[in-house]
């Protein structure tokens, strides 16, 4: 019964695209309102970073009233602006806010997401005050594959707005990382979730759930190392995203009838 911040940043996804195509002012308008709502009411001032729910009725995002979720922040509220909606709306605008609201979305992600003296994997979800939170729902102390690609490829399409060495080498030691804990290295593909550490006594990490591979994970392995190689032009980046892609062709395209 929450406010979700990723429904409400997700909502603009396509119509974002299409504005960026006619220019409708209503779109931008439900953009511009749509970010006013983040600033106003998700945006926690005081520490940083954005809320992940708030409560229908007061907008409060640290109501007791939401046990698991209160004042909680994680990937999708403080970081998924960029790829939903905000690079497609600097794009489209130029405006200078959009430009800078990016730039604070990246900043903090490089605080805080990387957590490489516990895990190859950044660390998802805070508490308010950006302790870690290990034991939230079903993601406790795990790693989604697909999250930290995600960060990897957008941090390097930033670095061309804003060259900072920050947003390079968090992208390359993500690069580095996820092949070794994330990806099968014998049949090819991306895995779904993963725990963020390895167990005592084991050598790798254990699936969280299962040991399929979901397409979406395909999809920001491919734009994560398609980027980098286009950007830093290093040969094992084009490798893996031809690995990807060889791998999505093969197996998500029904090549009989049609369709994915």
């Amino acid at each position: 019964d929450a406010i979700p911040a990723y429904e409400q940043i997700y909502a603009l996804a396509g119509p974002i695209q299409t504005y960026r195509i006619t220019g409708d002012p209503r779109i931008l308008n439900d953009a511009e309102l749509t970010v006013e709502l983040f600033d106003r009411f998700f945006l926690d001032p005081k520490l940083g970073g954005y809320f992940s729910h708030l409560d229908p009725i007061t907008l409060d995002a640290t109501s007791e009233s939401w046990g698991e979720n209160k004042g909680k922040k994680n990937w999708n509220s403080v970081g998924d602006h960029a790829p939903a909606y905000l690079i497609n709306l600097y794009l489209a605008t130029g405006e200078e806010r959009y430009a800078k609201f990016l730039e604070y979305t990246f900043d903090t992600i490089c605080e805080h997401f990387p957590d490489y003296d516990a895990s190859p994997f950044v660390q998802e979800k805070f508490l308010e005050d950006w302790t870690h939170d290990s034991t939230h729902m079903w993601q406790q102390d795990r790693g989604v594959v697909g999250h930290n690609l995600k960060i990897a490829w957008n941090l390097m399409r930033m670095y061309g707005l804003m060259p900072k060495d920050l947003y390079e080498s968090v992208a390359r030691r993500i690069a580095e990382e996820m092949p070794k804990v994330g990806q099968d290295r014998q049949r090819g593909g991306w895995y779904d979730v993963m725990e963020r550490k390895v167990a005592p006594g084991e050598e790798l990490h254990r699936y969280a759930f299962h040991d399929r591979k979901a397409w979406w994970q395909q999809e920001q392995g491919i734009l994560a190392y398609l980027i980098l190689d286009g950007i830093l032009g290093e040969e094992a980046y084009l490798k893996f995203a031809r690995e990807g892609t060889s791998f999505y062709n093969a197996f998500f395209l029904d090549h009989d009838d049609g369709a994915v």
